[in-house]
Order: C-alpha cells, then structure tokens, then sequence
C-alpha cells in the first residue's frame, strides 16, 4: 500500500489535469440579444400633442353634437402600449383621430343578451292559437295599377335554387349522426366568431387592473370606496359568465368528440361510409381552446358494389326520389318548377328562376313542396316574407327558410324512417324520433329595370302596408315599438327611453317625430303652384344654354348677335364647337395625359396672345363693316369686258375662267359643298382572287362611297358632293376655319364570301356576305383645303407596313412619266380633286406696320420688316418669316432659333455607326410630338415660336418649332441644314428641314419623319419660298417655285435675295436656345399600363361598334402579335413583311387571314380609337369571325410614344 500511495502522489498528477468547472452562460446571451431586437413599447400614457399634427388642437366631435358609437372596451396598459408602439413606426400619426384616440370600429358586443327559450313538450289547451281565415279587402283598394298608371308594370323575381335536407326518412344510422356533428359544429363556429369567452377574460383582466391601479392611488387621494365596490362586484359578475362560457365551450368541443367516435364506431360496424367528412383536432393558439375541431370532406364514399345489399336497396330508391314546388300568390297557383332528383347528399336542386308581375297588392307568397316518387304528396307549406319596396335585393344573396314534416314513414332497408322512434346503436339507450326537416334556398326581390329604378309599387294600404320602424332597436323599452299606432304614444315613447337623436339607428323614428311637429310656417307656400317648367327643362333650353356659355365667353360667333327667343330657331349645330372642346379633356388622369392638358393650355394661351397681337395691328376695310360693299370697276376692266364680248368664240380651244369669289354674307345653309372627284388608283394590292377597290369619304361623321371598281389599277372618274354645316352658320372665312375635321379618303377591297349551312348539301344555295378590308387612305385638313381653294394631283396614299392576304401586283403601272426613273413598285397612288363650291373670298393682309420692337434689336428688326415687305411686294403669295415673338412676348430674329442641339444619347447610340439610320431616327424622334393644327383665322404675320426646350418639355407645338428642332440636330450630327418655309397640296402651309449630302438635296417633313429628294415627283412640296439658318434668311425669287424646278444654289444673288449681307454673316448672333438640352427618362410601369389600358378600350369599342353581332376574340393569335410588335419599330418593311408572314402561316392554313398594323404618335385615346374606327375592320358581317388585337407602346425620352397596333380578322375556311 505504501507503494500505491507513492504511486498514486508521483503518476497520479502527471496523467491527470483537474480543472475548475466552466459555466456557460448561453441562456443569458441569448436573453440580452432578445432584449436588443425586441421593442417594448412602454405602458406610460402619451401626451395629447404628440399624437396630433403641429399647431392642432384636439377635436371632439361627441361635444360638437355629433353621435359617435360605442368603440370597444381596451384596458389601459394595452392602450398606452398601442399609443407609443403606433408613435415609433413611420406614418403611425396616421392611426390617430382628430380627437387623439386610436381609430377603432364599433363594439360588435350588444348591450343585451339573448337566449334561448326552452318551451314544454306539451302546450296547454288553452295557449293553443286558433286559425282564423284572413278577410279579403275590397277589390279596389287592391288593384296597384290605377287608371293614371297603366303603363307601370311590377315584378317579383324569385329564385328557387335548392332544397337541402336536415332529415330525409332514407338517412341510416351514419347520416344521422352526420347532421348532428355539422349541427354542432356550425354551433362551434358561431361561438368562435363572437369569441365571448375572450372577451370576457379580457374584461376581467382590465377589471383587476383598475382594481389594483385604484388601490394603489386609495393611500395618497382620498378616492371613494363606491367605485372600488363595482369593480369588485363586476369582477365576481364576470367571473362567473366566463366559468360559463368556458364550460359551455368544454361540452360543445366534448359533443363534438363524442359523435365523433360513434360515427367511427359505426363505419367499423357496418362496413362501409355514406358520408365524406372527417373531424380532426388541432392544439388551439393562445386566445383560443385546448382543442379546436376542424372538419373537412376528404373521406372517400363507399362503392355500391361494395356495400351490403340492404344499403343498395336503400341508395338505389334515394336515386328514385324527385321533388317539385308549387308558387302560389295571393292563395292562388301562379306556377310550379320542373321535377328533380334527390342527390346522395340529400340535395334537390332547382336552380329556377320565376317572374312575377303583379297586379295585386302582395298579401301572402307560399311555396308547397311536394313528392313526386310514385304520386304527388305534400311534405311541407313554407310562407316566405314579402320584400320591402324601397330597399333592394341581390338576386345572388340567398337566403334560408326552414320546413318539417310530420309524416310517419317507417324504416326499411337500413334506413331510421321519419316520425318514428329508432335506437342508434345496440347500446345506445336513448330513443330517437325526429322529423324530416330541411331548408329551402331561395332569394325574392323587386325587379330593376334598365335605369336601375325597382319595379316596385311606391306606396301601399294602410291594411296592407307594415307600420315602418326603426331599423335596429336594442333598448329593453322598445319591445312594444312594432304595436305603437298613435304618433303621440311614439313620441312619448321615445322620450322615456332617451334615445340619441344623432344615432343613424333611428333616423327613421326621428323624421316621424319631425314630421309630425308643425311648429314652423313657409314663406312660400305656392313656390310649386307657380313653377311653370322644371329645373329639367331649364337645363336643356337651348336659349338658356347659349345665354350661359355667352355670359362665361365661350361662344366666339354669337358676341355680337342675338340670340333667338325660341328653341326651334337654334340648331344643334350651334354647340358643335363647345362639345368638341369638352371632348379634348380626358377623364382618367396620368402622367402622358396631365401633359397633354398642360399642353391644351398652352395652345389656348396662343391663340389669345395671337389675338391680341392681330387685333392691336389689324386695320379694317370698309367691306369688313358694311355688308353690302361692293368693290367699284374701274374703267381699265370695264373696256377689257366690253372687247371680250366683241371676240370671236373658238368652241374647240375654250379659255379657262377664274371662279367668282362670293362674300360670305351672301351664303346660307346648304349653300356650300365640297366637291371631291376620285379619278384613279394606281398599283393597289392584290390577293389570290381579284381585287375589287372602292373609295370612301369621311367628313364630319359623314361618309360617302364610291362604286366599286376592278383591278389593281381602277378607274372611278366620279364626284362626290359632301355637305356640311358651318358652326354658328357663319360662313365668312374666319368661321370656316374654325373646323378642326380632317377629310379622310380611305381605299377598300370589297370581298364576298359565300357561306353554307352545315346541314345544308352542297348544291343549294348558301349566305353571301359582304366584307371591306382597308388598305389606305390619304388624308389632309379643311383648313387646308379653305386656304388653297383646290387640291388637285396624285398623291402617295398611306399604306401600313404589312397588309396580310395581299401582295404587290405584278402589273406595274407609272401613274407619272417623270417617275420612271424610281422604283415605285411598292407604293400606290390615288388621283383626287378637291375644291370647295362656291369659293369663299378669304381674309386680306391689312396688318400695320410690326410696332413690337425690341430695343436690342432694334434696327435689326426694322431691317427686317423691310425686307419682308419687299419679298411680299415681289411674290405676295409666297411665305416668308424674318421675326417671331418667344414666350416672353418679346419679337426675335428667327436666325437666333437656329443653332446645334444635342439630340438624345439613346438615339446616337443605337445606330453609332450608320449615319442615314440615325437621321431616320431623329426625323422619327420629331414626328412623335403632337402638332398644333393651323388655322386659317391666325394670320400668316403673326408668329409665336417657343424654343427647343420649352418645345420638348410642353411636348406640342407648331409646324415651325417641329422644323426648327429637327434643323437643330441635324447640325449636331455634322448634317448642312436648313429651315424651308413653303406650301404643301395636304397641308397647307409648311415647314421642311432642307439638308444637303453629297451635292443631292433632301427634303424632310418633320411632321411624318419622311424624306424626299429633290426630284422626287410625289413630294407633298408644292412650292419652295424660304430658307433660314443661323446665318442668314434667303428668300426664293426663282420664277417657278417647284422644288423639282428650284436651285438651292443660295450663293447667287440672282436666284436667292438674302436678309444680312456678307459682312454681318460672318457675326455669330446670340441664340436664344439653350447650349444643352437635357431629356427625361419615360417610366417603362406606366408606359405597360397605358398599353392595357389602350387595349382594353379598343376592345371594348370593338363589342360596342359590334353591337348587333357577336365578338369573338383568338387569343392565340393575339400572343402571336404582340410578339410581332415590338421588332417593327426599327425594322423596314420587307423584312417585316417576311418576318410576319412565317409567324401566322399557321393560321394561314385554317383562316383566311386579313389585316395590318398601324403606327401612330400618343396624343389620347379619342385619336387612337379614332384611327382604328377609320379602317372599318370591324364592319365585318360574316358569321363566326374572330378578332385579333394587340397594342406596343415604343418609349422615347421626355414621354414620347409610339403606339403600334395591330388588327387582324380570320374567317375561317368552308
């Protein structure tokens, strides 16, 4: 041992370390993090100020008056927690009322409570009630239909949709018990939507709270004891309701278990399962029970084949049962549903839907439900409530009406029966009897007509009407309300039980009360006596209608003309203009469209700025006042009348005679036409079978048709006489140009497409329809043809990209002899005259000398004018600008418009390499933005130009401020670039941008971002008259001012008359634009929303356009589109011609397939709707047609928009 023990001290330490316990402290790490991420909120109250805005005082809308319901009950720790919790998160401000409280809704808990009344199995005779027949009224009193209102028809609508029963006698043991566990769990569900346990608790625990914070508060504040007294009885009151309703929800869960397990039982006893649910129980949450039952119906039904035969027996006669129900009216048979079976479910379903008219007052609506197995019998009367005549009701609301039966059927084939007693189970001791019962599902209301008013009688009899009542009366006083007949008593009434008058609840009580005071007396007690028109038909006086809009100054025509005193002296043409006005606003309000406003806006304060401008420098003649002003001849053109009266007559060379302008006083209503002839077409589109083209004419919602022609090269040779109606049947010149409408020439293919009957053989005749396919159209404004007085040519027509079904005719035809030279093969061209009949006599330049000067410029500007004066004196038709005002009223240069401006980077960037690309793109870039339309009343003198960055940033402007934004980036991108100022056959007066590459000059329209050559024999140009540039103004002296005619050669003084000589050319002038223009990026989630947007409506045009057939939409081929969309933008036509027609050759083999996209610049949904209507595509009558329609919004810088749609018919193959 002593060796051991030497052992034990030498080995013993050197194998063994002993070290101190460690003690880990990961509970308390744990507690310290938890107590850094978790927020308590503190449970001091908050003050009053902090919970409402700055500088606002708390607001009590109860002291004010007002009726403000009962909030539910919160204890106050929780309160303040809610308060400091709602001040600590971002908006919290927001929960708080003007008050300071916390906004909450009502307490859903009444005041009183409600039980149920248990009555004794057996009544006493005496407390029977005795049946006694109702008296029918008088028959004149019943009659709702008078003789003043024969015309009113009143309906009942009733929906007879289910019967579902709650005991059939075929239900066996399974199903029994079934329909007691759905009892009580639909009893369970109730309980846990009011939730009164919970409640309750936590009344209790605010009770101990108040208890304990007053005890606490009872040693410093002599407090008195009386308060401390009720809340300890209220806290004993509430304890013992909450031990109740615990225990009430202990047994309900129990019942639930227990049935639960007997229908287990049953089904291992019997073998089988007739009914689908199963209970299951999940642990319940804090606020709610130990156990919560949950039932669903995922149980499979046992087959019949696998069931024992007395159960087959027993389904098969369910399957044999039918059901139907008797309406009766007024105790007399009005009609009866169809027969149907009784489902496995013990379900009938009807699913009927009766009109009613009515005749008689409704005293009484019964439903007999009868059984139709082997003879008809009665099971059950059910009465249901009529409906109240003032409040409607959804026909999809159904509602419940409970019936019984007490007919005995005794059990058979494993069924319990009816009526009669039966054991559940071998050890159940308990005797069961229970009647078939069940609930009818139904709806009853009044029938609405189109305006939405009920078809509903407005009054009733007194034997018949109800006394009305308020609408929710809880008071415990209020139970005898229903008898009170005498309005005194129901005064009285209300006084005793002290209701609010401000509560809504009784807001029908209150106007009885009010109406039956006469404390008051009127003034004007014959006011309706003496009203002769209603305010009706004071709104829609024509007369009263012209005073109001001449009184807010929005009738220009009639300032100075009296307005008739009969309504049959004003036609409706008269608020032509004002409807068109209101038409320009857009009712749905985004961001392209609040721009569009602000850019309506601005085109107002134009046209005012250029009035007052004209007005101040206009000088009147004297056929301006006096009306019957004739101009005297002078002898020259007399003696010239006589000779030519004297001259030979040669038949076979006539001399052409120039029009005699007729003044406007002379013209009236149907004097004036436009007179359109359509010669011919050249190099239409063809399809497989022969095109047959016809034109239409389209003004002012008017449309006029051609005959229809053969071919790809018709002739019509025809004239068409378009009437029209001045506004205000002012015909002068100023008046005429105040019509914005377009004149629209659009060209059609006429397709017949014979149809056949399915059940028809093929050799009897079918159904031939008519169908007009668009494939162009040209287009110009009235103002333009007002001005020019004639359009006559042969002009390009607009045609889309793509036109599926047709291809380019093989038969090339020049419609010109100098354009042989061009390749034309994929254009076509339509030859029109246009004039206006009689020719109006136009406005005369009578304008002053320019007295707006700037004292800068000022010999500049007056040079200016000189010089302008001379170029007019020289060729007075011809257009020439050498000033404008800016936005400043200030008059201005226009060289200093004229300068380099960066275009957008994205533009640059995407075709870096391909210089005539990226021209093409900024000429697009410009045609995007809307332009003001011109009228002829503003005179050519008077010039208003905006600069580039007020021009981009308003997104609209004039013809002038498109060109001079266009000449701007051209010079950035290194282009030689000219403003040219001239005259278009379409449109009028111009403005191009005139470039020059390589010794060839271009000519490009800004407005449709289209170039032309010099030669071009198409070019809309009709004459060249003026050049402008940063350097100098050139105005065009060339005898023939045809651009094909015309040298640019701006060097020779003897072609071209310059404003500033050499020596001030070489001066830079100041520019009034800015050195960089700076662009806005377009939100892409707006530009998507627009674009459904835009689809939506155009759909839903589509169905309204189509009213009288039926639309049907493919939307496989609607995805296909919209997948085509987004590459036209940038691709030409050929290759998306190609791209197009690979992408719907398979509808090509079911359909024949027709249409075209369509490319148009964003200005509102009204123009797009507008242009789509314009093409007809919707005008198709051939039945089972079905409709394509996408839309592609392409964004550009500064919420620019090119909008792509695309329209597509298919009708498919016989």
């Amino acid at each position: 041992t002593p060796l051991l023990d030497h052992v034990r001290e030498i080995l013993l330490p050197e194998l063994l370390e002993v070290k101190p316990p460690e003690c880990e402290c990961s509970n308390l790490d744990k507690q310290k993090q938890w107590d850094q991420q978790l927020f308590l909120p503190s449970t001091s109250p908050v003050i009053q100020s902090c919970k409402l805005p700055d500088n606002m005082a708390p607001r009590f809308l109860e002291d004010e008056g007002f009726y403000i319901p009962r909030k539910p009950r919160v204890s106050r720790n929780t309160y303040y927690k809610m308060e400091n919790r709602l001040l600590q998160q971002d908006g919290g401000k927001n929960w708080f009322e003007e008050s300071g409280e916390i906004m909450s809704l009502p307490s859903p808990i009444k005041p009183s409570s409600y039980y149920r009344v248990f009555f004794p199995s057996e009544i006493d005779p005496r407390l029977k009630t005795t049946y006694r027949k109702a008296m029918q009224p008088q028959l004149e009193n019943c009659i709702i239909t008078k003789s003043e209102e024969q015309s009113k028809i009143y309906q009942l609508d009733l929906n007879i949709s289910s019967i579902v029963f709650s005991h059939h006698f075929f239900f066996n043991c399974e199903q029994v018990l079934a329909a007691r566990l759905l009892d009580l769990y639909d009893c369970f569900q109730q309980r846990q939507q009011q939730n009164v346990t919970l409640l309750l608790s936590e009344k209790l625990k605010a009770l101990i709270s108040s208890t304990k914070l007053l005890e606490s508060n009872l040693k410093t504040s002599e407090l008195s004891t009386k308060t401390l007294k009720d809340y300890r009885s209220q806290i004993r009151n509430t304890r013992i309701l909450h031990d109740i309703e615990h225990q009430r929800d202990k047994c309900l869960i129990q019942s639930i278990m227990k049935v639960w397990k007997q229908i287990k039982s049953l089904r291992r006893q019997q073998g089988f399962v007739t009914h689908t649910f199963q209970t299951a129980m999940d642990i319940g949450g804090i606020n709610e029970p130990l156990l919560v039952p949950h039932l669903t119906f995922v149980t499979e039904i046992t087959a019949d084949d696998m069931c024992p035969l007395d159960e087959q027996q027993r389904r098969e006669k369910v399957k044999m049962e039918k059901y139907f129900i008797k309406i009766y009216y007024n105790n007399k048979l009005v009609s009866s549903t169809s027969e149907a079976p009784l489902h496995q479910d013990f379900k009938v379903i009807f699913q009927q839907i009766f009109r009613i008219q009515v005749l008689n007052w409704p005293e009484s609506l019964r439903l007999e439900i009868f059984e139709s197995s082997k003879k008809p019998t009665l099971l059950a009367k059910v009465y249901l409530p009529l409906p109240n005549n003032i409040t409607l009701k959804s026909k999809d609301v159904l509602e419940e009406a409970e019936f019984s039966c007490e007919q005995q059927v005794k059990p058979s084939n494993g069924a319990v029966g009816s009526n009669v007693p039966f054991f559940l189970d071998e050890k159940e001791r308990e005797e069961l009897c229970i009647l078939t019962s069940g609930k009818l599902m139904y709806s009853l209301s009044w029938t609405v007509d189109d305006t939405g008013a009920p078809l509903a009688p407005t009054f009733q009899p007194l034997h018949v009407a109800c006394i009305s009542v308020p609408r929710c009366i809880d008071s415990g006083k209020g139970t005898g309300i229903w008898q009170h007949y005498d309005i005194q008593k129901l005064i009285e009434w209300a006084k005793e039980a002290n209701i609010d008058p401000n509560n809504p609840d009784y807001l029908d009580l209150i106007e009885i009360i009010m109406q039956n005071e006469s404390k008051y007396f009127r003034l004007e007690q014959l006011q309706e006596e003496f009203n002769f028109v209603t305010a009706e038909e004071i709104t829609n006086c024509k007369r009263f209608q012209l005073l109001q809009l001449r009184s807010l100054g929005q009738l220009d025509f009639y300032g100075f003309q009296q307005i008739p005193l009969y309504d049959r002296e004003i036609p409706d043409t008269v608020f032509q203009v004002f409807h068109f006005k209101n038409k320009c606003w857009p009712t749905i309000l985004d961001t392209f469209q609040i721009a569009f406003i602000e850019s309506l806006f601005y085109i107002q304060m134009r046209k005012q700025a250029t009035k007052r401008i004209v007005t101040i420098r206009h000088k009147f003649n004297l056929s301006d006042i006096v009306n019957d002003y004739e101009e005297i001849i002078s002898m020259s053109e007399l003696s010239n009348a006589i000779f030519k009266l004297g001259e030979r007559k040669r038949h076979l060379k006539p001399q052409r005679r120039e029009r005699r302008k007729i003044p406007a006083q002379a013209v009236s209503d149907g004097d004036v036409k436009l007179l359109i002839r359509i010669l011919r077409a050249y190099n239409i589109p063809a399809r497989k079978v022969g095109v047959h083209p016809f034109v239409e004419v389209t003004f002012q919602d008017t449309i006029y048709q051609t005959s229809t022609a053969d071919g790809s090269h018709p002739c019509w040779n025809e004239e068409l006489q378009v009437d029209f109606i001045s506004p205000g049947h002012d015909y002068t010149f100023s008046g005429l140009s105040k019509i914005k409408d377009n004149i629209n020439i659009n060209i059609f293919d006429e397709f017949v497409i014979e149809k056949h009957e399915d059940t028809c053989p093929k050799n009897c005749s079918g159904h031939s329809y008519v169908r007009k396919n668009w494939l162009g159209s040209v287009m110009f404004p009235f103002s333009t043809l007002l001005e020019q007085s004639k359009i006559c040519g042969t002009f390009q027509v607009n045609m889309p990209p793509v036109l599926l079904g047709y291809t380019w005719s093989k038969t090339y035809v020049p419609p010109k002899e100098e354009c042989h030279g061009q390749n034309l093969k994929e254009y076509t061209f339509l030859t029109i005259f246009a004039t206006i009949e009689p020719q109006i006599s136009s406005t005369e330049n009578n304008l002053e000398s320019d007295k707006f000067i700037d004292h800068e410029d000022q010999t500049l500007l007056q040079k200016a004018y000189v010089f302008k004066q001379t170029c007019k004196a020289l060729f007075p038709k011809r257009r020439i600008i050498t000033s404008a005002f800016n936005n400043q009223g200030r008059n201005i240069l226009v060289t200093k418009y004229i300068t380099s401006l960066n275009p957008p980077q994205q533009l640059l960037d995407m075709c870096a390499d391909e210089p005539n690309s990226t021209s093409d793109l900024i000429s697009r870039f410009v045609s995007l933005i809307p332009c003001i339309s011109d009228t002829g009343d503003e005179n050519d003198d008077v010039d208003l130009w905006m600069t580039s960055e007020n021009f981009l940033e308003l997104g609209i402007g004039s013809k002038e401020e498109h060109a001079v934004l266009l000449c701007n980036y051209f010079l950035y991108i290194g282009k030689k670039a000219w403003v040219l100022l001239g005259t278009s056959v379409l449109e009028g007066k111009v403005a191009y941008v005139a470039t020059q590459e390589n010794g060839e000059y271009f000519l490009w329209n800004p407005l449709s971002g289209q170039c032309y050559k010099q030669f071009d024999a198409f070019c809309p140009l009709q004459s060249v008259d003026c050049l402008i540039s940063w350097e100098n103004v050139w105005f065009n002296i060339q005898q023939n001012s045809s651009p094909m005619c015309v040298s640019f050669d701006i060097s020779k003084e003897s072609l071209w008359k310059q404003f500033l000589p050499y020596h001030v050319q070489d001066l830079k002038m100041q520019t009034v634009q800015q050195e960089e223009l700076f662009y806005t990026p377009t939100d892409v989630s707006l530009v998507m929303e627009l674009q459904n947007r835009i689809e939506k409506t155009l759909k839903k045009k589509f169905m309204e356009w189509r009213s009288q057939q039926p639309t049907r939409w493919h939307r496989q081929c609607t995805s296909v589109l919209r997948q085509i969309l987004s590459n036209l933008e940038f691709r030409n036509g050929q290759t998306a011609r190609e791209k197009e027609e690979n992408n719907l050759e398979a509808f090509q083999e079911h359909y024949w397939v027709t249409g075209f996209p369509i490319q148009m610049p964003y200005l509102d949904l009204q123009s797009i709707t507008e242009a789509v209507y314009q093409t007809g595509i919707h005008s198709s009558e051939v039945p089972n047609t079905e409709f394509a329609l996408a839309v592609y919004i392409h964004p550009y810088p500064n919420n620019m928009l090119s909008v792509w749609i695309y329209l597509v018919s298919l009708v498919r193959h016989q």
